[in-house]
């Protein structure tokens, strides 16, 4: 069970907001999850709110939270900001995107692995 029980959408879409915002340097708020229980927390979540995501949507939100977090820990290992830290966060910003049914635009679109198309938001 997360350590957050994300119990829609909208609060999922927060989740991830916040995961970016401070995996960009590992400095977390006591009050959170420290840096990788918070990304379990997240794949967590995203079980937990799977039916309303839509299967589709679900395993394309997996991928690219670990597509993210990837980018995160070799930024990590290189040092300050730079490229893999930036890939990072515009990945989450398109999975914030995609949980509100929106088209993804920050990611490059050389490096995509998934559909450009938003799935349908499932009614909630």
């Amino acid at each position: 069970m997360p350590k957050f029980l994300r119990k829609s959408l909208s609060e999922l879409a927060d989740q991830i907001i916040g995961a970016r915002t401070y995996s960009v340097d590992r400095n977390f708020p006591p009050e959170l999850a420290p840096y990788e229980d918070s990304w379990d927390d997240l794949l967590e979540n995203l079980e937990y709110l799977k039916e309303k995501l839509g299967a589709d949507r679900y395993v394309q939100l997996v991928d690219m939270a670990r597509q993210a977090k990837h980018h995160f820990d070799a930024g990590h290992v290189a040092g300050g900001i730079n490229w893999e830290i930036k890939l990072g966060a515009r990945l989450m910003q398109d999975m914030e995107r995609l949980v509100g049914g929106k088209q993804p635009v920050a990611y490059p679109t050389e490096l995509y692995r998934w559909g450009l198309t938003a799935a349908k938001p499932t009614q909630h």
